[in-house]
């Protein structure tokens, strides 16, 4: 019999995750601390995402792209290209950890704590860095767009970012 999923007990599973990871990091939160906490059964979890590592891109991608969103209102708001990228940057590397620093560190404990090989569990690492050369595009005079070139910048952005995440901690 095929089981039907129904997108209330999505909700929950990944709620009561976002409220976990944000409060204990990803090691500190075990799945069977979320099912209790959305009020299901363990298996129910993985009928939903494979993994918790699936889990934590459900809650954490949405949450970035969103801080990404601020970041780019921010650097519209600004009143010249030095301080449009002075925006992104702080944006991305002071005031997203300070947000949700449990949160923001939770990917990269469990990117580290995946097994060797295991690869990306989601696109947002490349996604992310689209994003970011698009609001540097748009901040930068066109006569600088030539460094965007390959998202070779907004890789090196999202490196920092990991750096930083960690050593808010």
């Amino acid at each position: 019999m095929v089981q039907v999923k129904k997108k209330e007990v999505e909700e929950s599973i990944r709620d009561a995750a976002a409220a976990l990871f944000s409060r204990k990091g990803f090691r500190g939160t075990k799945l069977s601390d979320i099912a209790r906490e959305a009020g299901v059964g363990l298996g129910n979890i993985y009928s939903y995402f494979p993994s918790k590592t699936h889990l934590l891109y459900s809650v954490y991608r949405p949450w970035f792209l969103e801080r990404l969103d601020g970041i780019e209102r921010a650097a519209t708001r600004a009143p010249n290209p030095r301080e449009r990228v002075r925006a992104i940057f702080l944006g991305v590397w002071r005031d997203t950890p300070e947000e949700n620093p449990n949160l923001a560190n939770a990917l990269m404990e469990a990117l580290a704590s995946d097994p060797p090989g295991s690869g990306k569990k989601d696109s947002l690492l490349k996604d992310s860095e689209r994003r970011i050369t698009e609001m540097l595009r748009a901040a930068l005079p066109p006569e600088r767009h030539f460094v965007l070139d390959g998202d070779l910048v907004s890789n090196l952005c999202l490196m920092a970012y990991d750096g930083f995440t960690i050593n808010r901690r």
